[in-house]
């Protein structure tokens, strides 16, 4: 027996499931914006409509934008292009930090338009809404990247699995309280003044864009290469808002608690698969894809294993919730399973693909992914909690 149990703790499959729920326990964490969402963002929801459609839309913003920046900056960090601390980093590294923060506010002009035309609001309402809490969670979010990124690096451990998993976490907290301040401030206050305490916080950083890195090529080139995977999953993304808003009604309270835990879940294992992908493939330790998934299996069940896991407290949770065991917190289970093997396939997919055609799977993989992964599982959903 205990040769048995010393020849499982050495396993490849035992390590990646190991490693993957050291990540993903952090989802736990999604538990704290669903209620948050519950209790301080549905209510104002009677006075604009369009609340429901344009909160998940920014979620996958926010995976696209941190998905992008994570991924490079864990491949930097192995690759010694970025170091790992504040002080004296390369220009690398600012030149992609200062391209992360044009894409939060231009994810915002774009989501605001479309959202107010797909619910027939205020298109200046929602566009202020949309591009100050854009702006506002990204000083707030990429600080956190940054610490969790270095520090991780620094002692030892892999970037590719934890730094994404945990940010997702923490980044969803910090998006929702961000947007429920800024619907707070408008509902209180109007657009004139939200907008302007969001003018003042970033009008600094837009001069020192300007003077410091408006003529580097390798600026120009990180944002001509990143902006084309950002309009794409912006398109997914809205389409998983309005999906979300019109199937609204469906939704019993309980599963707004454990959404957005849910989606991070799915979203941060495909991320955690194309990670390792992109990784190997920048290292040139993979050949083909199904070579990848026969020579990596043992680890990709180990991650599978600790998705499951996390997904089978998402299932009790809803009956925690009402008093009771409901066959609806089971369905909970059956969307982590089905979800999963979707998003799986499509991270390793997009990152083989992008490096076949010779553009950055950095670029793509966990943009895809994160918004992919929440719009695979807000159908899914949908679907088996209407049955």
């Amino acid at each position: 027996m205990q040769g048995l149990i010393n020849l499982i703790a050495e396993s490849e499959a035992y390590n990646a499931y190991k490693n993957a729920m050291f990540s993903l326990i952090f989802d736990l964490g999604g538990i704290i914006p669903g209620i948050l969402l519950y209790k301080l963002i549905i209510p104002f929801e009677r006075s604009y409509r369009w609340i429901i459609y344009l909160y998940p839309a920014m979620l996958s913003v926010r995976g696209v934008i941190n998905g992008i920046f994570t991924g490079r900056l864990s491949t930097g960090l192995h690759l010694g292009i970025v170091k790992a601390n504040f002080k004296n980093n390369t220009e690398y590294f600012w030149n992609l930090y200062f391209s992360m923060m044009i894409l939060c506010a231009f994810g915002g002009c774009f989501l605001g338009p479309l959202i107010s035309l797909a619910t027939g609001s205020d298109a200046v309402e929602v566009s202020a809404v949309a591009i100050s809490s854009m702006v506002l969670s990204f000083f707030m979010v990429s600080g956190v990247t940054l610490v969790v990124a270095f520090t991780a690096f620094k002692k030892g451990y892999d970037p590719d699995y934890l730094v994404y998993p945990i940010m997702s976490t923490i980044a969803d907290i910090l998006v929702t309280l961000s947007y429920f301040l800024v619907i707070w401030l408008i509902f209180n206050n109007g657009v004139i003044l939200s907008m302007f305490i969001i003018f003042i916080l970033i009008l600094p950083w837009i001069i020192y864009i300007i003077k410091t890195n408006v003529i580097s090529m390798e600026f120009i080139e990180i944002l001509s290469k990143i902006t084309l995977s950002v309009i794409v999953t912006l398109f997914i993304a809205f389409l998983t808002g309005t999906t979300l808003g019109i199937s609204k009604e469906s939704f019993p309270p309980y599963v707004y608690i454990v959404y957005p835990a849910t989606i991070d879940t799915i979203g941060d294992v495909g991320s955690i698969v194309g990670s390792l992908a992109t990784t190997r493939l920048a290292l040139g330790k993979v050949r083909g894809f199904c070579d990848y998934i026969t020579e990596n299996f043992n680890e990709l069940v180990g991650i599978k294993l600790a998705l499951l896991t996390m997904f089978a407290g998402y299932t009790l949770l809803p009956s925690v919730t009402i008093g009771k065991l409901s066959f609806k917190g089971f369905l909970i289970l059956i969307t982590g399973v089905v979800s999963s093997i979707l998003i799986a396939l499509i991270s390793l997919f997009v990152a083989f693909l992008a490096y076949r055609v010779k553009l950055d799977p950095d670029d793509f993989v966990n943009p895809l992914v994160s918004t992919f992964s929440d719009l695979i599982t807000t159908v899914i959903m949908i679907i088996f909690v209407r049955i």
